[in-house]
Order: C-alpha cells, then sequence, then structure tokens
C-alpha cells in the first residue's frame, strides 16, 4: 500500500539543504521547488440532476435525472495520510476549492458513453492495467464527497487500474436518511444500466466492486434484476451494509452468482447501524452485534478491532487494517485464510473471518 511521506515539506528541504551543503555545491545550485500535488483520474457515472451550480464540480445535485457520465481529476496532497481526505475546511465541509495540503477537484468533464468507455480503455493503456475498480457511496455523500473518497480510496489501495464512481442522488445532509433510502432504491436500475454497459464493452477487463452502507444496498437490488450468463465480476466488497439481515439474505444468492468472490464486512462498533436496529427493531447486515451473517458464497468478515473515526461507520477508508485486507483481497485475489490480519472463527453454521486488532 501507499504509505504516506513521514517528513514534512520543511523537513525535506532542510535536508536538502544540509546534504548540499556538505557536499560544498549549496550555493551554486538552484532552489528546489516542492513536489507538486498529485493528480488522480476518476471516472464517473450518476444518475444526480443538474445542481445549477457554476462549478462544475459541484454540477450535480441531490434529485434523481438521467443517467450520465464524465472524468474528473482529483488533486492529492503529496503528502497525504493513508485513510485521510485532508480538507482545512471549517468542520470538514467538502469544499472543491482546496489548498495546497487539501483534497480538491482539479478538472471534470462530461463524456458521452462511447466517449466514457474509450477514456477507460486509454487508461488501461497508458497504465498498463485494464481492471477497473467501481465505487459506490453510501448516505449523506455529496457529488465532490463521492469524487473525493473515489481518489482517497484507489490511492490508500495503490490501486493499478481505472477507479470509477457510481453517485446515486443522497442529498449529503445527516437528517436526509429517508430521502436518501428512497433515491438509493429508486438508483438500482441505473446502476444496472451502467454495471451492463461496463461488463460488455469490447476490451472488458476485470471489474471489481466495493460499495459502503446505503451504496450497498443499491448493488444489491440492482443485481436482484442482472441478466449476465456469466459472472461479470471479479470481486464485490460490501462494508457497513444498512439492509435488514432478511433482506440481505434473500438477495445474497443473485449476488454470488455474479462475482468471483463476495466478501461482507461488519462490525459491532458501527454506531449508525446501531442507531438504525433500535428504531427498526432489527440489526443491519453491518451490525454484528447480533452475530456474523453466514450466507454460501459470502465471506463475512468482523471488522470490530478496525481502527477509524469516533462513528465506527468509515471504517472500510479509513482504517490502515481493512484498507490492508482489501488490498490483498482486490490487487492479490486472496481468499480470507491467506490474507494477513484475519483469523477464522468456526461457530455453529460455519465460518467467519475476523480482523485482528
Amino acid at each position: 500500500m501507499r504509505e504516506a511521506l513521514t517528513i514534512g515539506r520543511p523537513g525535506r528541504a532542510a535536508a536538502l539543504l544540509l546534504l548540499l551543503a556538505l557536499a560544498g555545491c549549496a550555493a551554486q545550485s538552484a532552489p528546489v521547488a516542492p513536489p507538486a500535488a498529485i493528480r488522480f483520474p476518476i471516472f464517473y457515472a450518476t444518475n444526480r440532476g443538474a445542481s445549477g451550480a457554476e462549478d462544475s464540480a459541484e454540477g450535480f445535485g441531490a434529485e434523481p435525472g438521467a443517467l450520465s457520465y464524465g472524468r474528473a481529476e482529483i488533486s492529492i496532497p503529496v503528502d497525504h495520510q493513508v485513510g485521510e481526505i485532508e480538507s482545512s475546511s471549517s468542520w470538514g465541509i467538502a469544499s472543491a476549492a482546496a489548498s495546497e495540503g487539501d483534497f480538491g477537484v482539479a478538472s471534470t468533464a462530461s463524456l458521452a458513453p462511447p466517449d466514457f468507455l474509450a477514456g477507460i480503455a486509454e487508461q488501461g493503456r497508458r497504465t498498463g492495467d485494464g481492471s477497473v475498480l467501481v465505487f459506490i457511496h453510501g448516505y449523506n455523500n455529496s457529488f465532490l464527497d463521492a469524487l473525493k473518497r473515489t481518489a482517497q480510496l484507489a490511492a490508500d489501495l495503490d490501486w493499478q487500474g481505472t477507479a470509477v464512481v457510481f453517485s446515486w442522488p443522497s442529498r449529503g445532509a445527516l437528517l436526509g436518511f429517508n430521502g436518501d433510502r428512497a433515491n438509493a432504491e429508486a438508483s438500482a436500475a441505473p446502476l444496472r444500466v451502467f454495471l451492463g454497459m461496463l461488463a460488455n464493452r469490447a476490451d472488458a477487463g476485470r471489474i471489481d466492486i466495493v460499495a459502503h452502507s446505503m451504496g450497498a444496498r443499491v448493488l444489491l437490488l440492482a443485481l436482484a434484476g442482472f441478466e449476465n450468463p456469466r459472472r461479470p465480476f471479479d470481486q464485490i466488497a460490501m462494508a457497513a451494509l444498512e439492509m435488514s439481515r432478511d433482506e440481505f439474505i434473500a438477495l445474497a444468492p443473485r449476488a454470488a452468482a455474479a462475482a468471483g468472490r463476495v466478501t461482507l464486512y461488519a462490525s459491532s462498533s458501527d454506531r449508525p447501524l446501531q442507531v438504525i436496529a433500535e428504531i427498526a427493531g432489527d440489526a443491519p447486515a453491518g451490525d454484528a452485534n447480533a452475530g456474523l451473517i453466514l450466507v454460501p458464497g459470502i465471506d463475512s468478515i468482523d471488522a470490530t478491532a478496525a481502527d477509524g473515526d469516533l462513528l465506527g461507520h468509515s471504517y472500510y477508508a479509513d482504517s490502515r487494517a481493512v484498507l490492508a485486507d482489501l488490498h490483498q483481497l482486490l490487487t492479490h485475489d486472496l481468499p480470507p485464510d491467506q490474507r494477513f490480519g484475519l483469523r477464522a472463527r468456526t461457530v455453529e453454521g460455519g465460518r467467519y473471518w475476523e480482523l485482528k486488532p
């Protein structure tokens, strides 16, 4: 995995000047400019409607719209820390405008479907890796949030192929849960169209999917109606799934039939899912307090030991341990019994794996 630089910019500059001085050539050398931020290309598909915002990075809003495609370039700070989306904005509120040490959107461009697919193919030729990673975000995410999170995941997973985000019309607001759920369920059909287009392209390489929280609901509902006779996807990983256990068990066979391997991460420290459990009277599939769900064809991972934010809901992207496990899964296709950081637990009804503390 890509590790963060441990020496800050002032420290690196001072060390360089010291080396030059010791070599007797500091006075004759031109000043060394600090490295520029890393530009990370992200392709996007979205069924968000246009927001009317002048800034193209915020051009998609919270209302459903026609399926559209494009490409963005995300600026990642050179001293990026694994698991972080650096921001100097007040209270961490996302903004397209970013300082040198922030994640920012350098550019966006809308693309017609043929140009979108051609862009993915060109990116694969450029990198020498035709694999595609599709990320589907969860509740309370704006379009801008989704772009930045996809870039952070791709960077921290050291993804060598093409990164794509499917951004459904979440309201990006804490109090927008019910509206988000309605929009999530309505987004299953557009996601199905997009995934079908991606899977059936002429030069299709491997396709891996990572879905978080309510985004996993969108994915499972999309796969329930996916009519592709072969297994179009390689890895599907879902974390903090916001869906009842019974709903998941009913939909799991279709997901297992669509991928070479399906992985479900759950945690007993996921506070938002605990609140949902209290309100609904039923623990969501991503809440491990009621035990891990054991379904044929699905690898269940107890991620309770993951480090991360105080809410314990975004561990898939801000925990080094989970990112390391995802890296082994997505990059090396390793089953759970061959991935370091996991240990097997055998219970009545089957076996699951536990993230080591």
